[in-house]
């Protein structure tokens, strides 16, 4: 199996290096059975597959390709991947591809949960309810009181939505007031405006951490893609993020392989891949080296 490289629980690292002629009745140049391999600016040529994968095949493990690694000209049976078989693992590819190819690449991020921190999202002025006092000694909690914060908008009540959204700060001018100190917790920033506004930041946040540490945080900003975004992040380092739980479906191994975050990448699906990869782009179409414009 394999006829270049055969990988079995060890890690296979190889940059700026040619496959070219092999052959082998499984992955024609590499196959990977567990572990990890890691081909950049790679070349894969004319390999052939008795049975399955002409260029590669993955039978676990992960495998990555990036940086205008190229399999081409590779051959197996019909239906059994020219270029890549994969059975099992994961084979991703990091842009940006090579000239005059591409990919259907996306950003590498966590998908976390919506902001829904809005438990007292219509607080008013004027006390609504009859049970206040009962409502006021919640709000003095932080996890309550930061969605007061900066809602208080109206002076007087009204009676529908008041009773309906359980409005209840008596003395809300006061409360207000609380709101920039630290009784109302860290450092005046409510849940809310702190999910929303490190939405961004979160999403490069290799932690299911409401509050990251500081080494995470710091991480996260330096994967944004421009300097003023990574700027704008490490500024905020010492204040709340509030980010949410991740989701069950990711894009991407985030989780086991935390560089892929913030980078342009395709994730190969569970099927062979005949062509040459990446794709040859179509006559006429204007290519670029850029990740942005893959």
């Amino acid at each position: 199996y394999g006829g270049a490289a055969h990988m079995i629980n060890t890690d296979f690292i190889v940059t700026d290096a040619t496959f070219s002629g092999c052959d082998a009745s499984l992955g024609g140049a590499v196959y990977v059975e567990s572990g990890s391999a890691s081909l950049a600016r790679s070349n894969i040529s004319n390999c052939f597959a008795t049975k399955s994968g002409g260029g590669l095949y993955s039978a676990g493990g992960s495998t990555s390709l990036s940086d205008g690694t190229l399999i081409s000209g590779c051959s197996a049976p019909e239906g059994q991947g020219s270029s890549i078989f994969l059975l099992a693992g994961e084979v991703t590819y990091s842009l940006p591809a090579p000239l005059g190819r591409w990919l259907p690449g996306a950003r590498c991020e966590v998908y976390r949960g919506a902001c829904t921190f809005d438990a007292c999202e219509h607080a008013t002025r004027e006390v609504c309810l009859e049970n206040a006092e009962e409502e006021k000694e919640k709000c003095a909690e932080p996890a309550y009181a930061k969605q007061v914060c900066r809602r208080i908008e109206e002076k007087e009540c009204d009676e529908d939505e008041g009773e309906a959204k359980r409005v209840c700060l008596e003395n809300a001018e006061e409360e207000e007031e609380k709101c920039d100190g630290a009784e109302y917790g860290e450092q005046g920033e409510c849940q809310q405006t702190a999910c929303l506004d490190h939405r961004d930041d979160c999403a490069l946040t290799d932690s299911d951490a409401v509050e990251p540490s500081s080494e995470e945080r710091n991480a996260a900003c330096g994967r944004h893609n421009s300097p003023e975004k990574q700027a704008a992040c490490i500024g905020t380092v010492n204040k709340p993020w509030h980010c949410r739980d991740p989701t069950n479906v990711q894009p991407c191994n985030w989780e086991d392989d935390s560089f892929l975050l913030g980078a342009s990448l395709y994730q190969l699906p569970l099927l062979p891949v005949e062509k040459d990869f990446p794709f040859a782009c179509a006559a006429g179409v204007l290519g670029s080296a850029d990740p942005e414009d893959q």
